[in-house]
């Protein structure tokens, strides 16, 4: 029974660790995720500035342009990157908390239905060939997009970290289950030793009183062999 419930605790631990592991990941991986809205949220920054100082002049305009159009690639290839990894961390936030996959659902949903990908393709056109208030309209749109887009991921991870257990409780506890498992196994190795203990002292007991009965029953045929003379 006892290696049964042993066995049993270990087999709990390595359950609680890997839980441990799982939620550890997942709160990377939105901060990660965090990290880069906000390496968006600073790119459109730098790509309105630009806009705002462009030449009113198109031929004059051509080379920052050009600039600006390379920067709004970027960014859509790392809003369609940032799409998929945020939909990946929420279908396994289903298993760790409903609450983070709720709100990184939503993350998703901004991306996918306020278009910010497309809406950066379709503004590298509006900033070459339209007027800069026109196309400042737009990336202050892309700038509105980008910080709902944060305000969803912010709340993923305020959600997962509210949720998450008191690791130092966690840690104590872990600590005096240690303890306590260490003494149950030295008082088995104690109780051990001392059943051994014991089987030898019968043992040499039991050995003593039929040496013992030997010699009497020796002495026994001895005064009979006499007796007979």
């Amino acid at each position: 029974m006892a290696d049964a419930a042993s066995a049993l605790e270990r087999l709990e631990e390595a359950q609680r660790r890997l839980e441990r592991d799982q939620e550890d990941r997942m709160q990377e991986g939105i901060q990660d995720a965090l990290d880069r809205v906000n390496q968006l949220a600073e790119s459109q920054e730098k790509v309105r500035e630009e806009v705002a100082e462009l030449p009113e002049d198109p031929f004059e305009r051509r080379e920052q342009v050009q600039e600006i159009h390379g920067q709004k690639d970027e960014m859509a290839r790392q809003t369609q990157e940032l799409e998929q990894d945020l939909y990946r961390m929420q279908q396994s936030a289903q298993r760790e908390s409903q609450e983070a996959a709720v709100e990184l659902e939503e993350a998703v949903e901004a991306l996918r239905e306020g278009r910010l990908a497309d809406k950066l393709a379709y503004t590298k056109g509006v900033v070459e060939q339209r007027e800069r208030e026109f196309a400042l309209d737009w990336e202050d749109q892309i700038t509105s997009d980008i910080e709902a887009l944060r305000g969803e991921v912010e709340d993923a991870a305020r959600v997962l970290e509210e949720g998450a257990p008191n690791r130092e409780m966690e840690d104590a506890l872990e600590g005096a289950r240690e303890l306590a498992r260490g003494a149950q196994s030295l008082e088995r190795r104690l109780e051990n030793r001392g059943a051994l203990g014991e089987q030898g002292e019968g043992q040499q007991g039991q050995q003593g009183q039929q040496g013992q009965q030997g010699g009497r029953g020796g002495e026994r045929t001895g005064e009979e062999a006499g007796q007979g003379r």
